[in-house]
């Protein structure tokens, strides 16, 4: 997929992401699109798309949201590093191994995110927020099996490059 797409398909899920995302929530938990395709395009092994994703998105993010500037920039990429530094030595098959990824990315970002509202003097409550982070995770790894099997449908489409991936009759056995 050329790069054009892949910018207005962020721009997308960066506008539903603050727009539409908020009236699914879930015991305030919100799925966080843009985080759960640029951790699948990294558990896919692509890394440079990846990496788009996550600086772009959460540049976008940052401008359609009312949060403090750099939030999601640089939590992505603090994740994307990470998540780089763990994933490119090793091959990962198990669709399990995604899912907890996913729910675990998502609580990093939580837990990065009260870390720089306390960093600007805006203080949240502990326990209601470790709430909102289980939720968090829950929904985006929902949201993974979701947008999973759709990026495994339109491989020869959506990746610039053939990957092994798994099939949806292996990823649900």
């Amino acid at each position: 997929m050329n790069w054009l797409l892949n910018i207005l398909l962020i721009v997308l899920a960066a506008i539903l992401q603050t727009t539409l995302m908020h009236f699914l929530s879930f015991k305030l938990g919100i799925a966080n699109i843009i985080l759960v395709v640029f951790v699948i395009l990294l558990y896919l092994k692509f890394f440079r798309l990846g990496l788009v994703w996550a600086s772009l998105g959460g540049l976008f993010l940052d401008f359609l949201s009312s949060t403090p500037p750099g939030l999601f920039l640089l939590g992505y990429l603090i994740i994307y590093l990470i998540l780089f530094l763990v994933l490119r030595p090793i091959e990962l098959e198990e669709f399990l191994a995604l899912l907890i990824i996913v729910f675990f990315s998502s609580i990093i970002f939580d837990l990065f995110s009260i870390g720089y509202f306390s960093l600007i003097h805006y203080h949240l409550p502990l326990k209601i927020f470790f709430n909102i982070m289980i939720f968090d995770g829950l929904s985006n790894v929902i949201l993974c099996l979701l947008l999973y099997p759709i990026m495994v449908s339109l491989n020869k489409h959506f990746l610039s490059r053939k990957q092994k991936v798994i099939s949806l009759v292996e990823m649900y056995k």
